[in-house]
């Protein structure tokens, strides 16, 4: 019986432990992502601004290509 009630709360550290464990790796999880999604907006917003400068000249050399045939 003493050792029973020795034991008592090593079930409540290892939850615990359990938890604070999984909120680690959850945590690290949602860092990645939001570098990831970051990253990902700046990748985006680069390429929008290197084609709209292009992207009305390249219009008009298609439609007068276009237009000559």
């Amino acid at each position: 019986m003493r050792r029973l009630k020795e034991n008592k709360g090593s079930i409540t550290v290892m939850a615990v432990a359990g938890m604070i464990f999984v909120l680690i790796i959850l945590g690290m999880i949602f860092i990645g992502m939001s570098n990831k999604s970051a990253s990902q907006t700046k990748n985006i917003n680069q390429i929008e601004t290197e084609y709209d400068a292009n992207m009305d000249k390249t219009y008009k050399d298609t439609v007068e290509k276009l237009n000559a045939v």
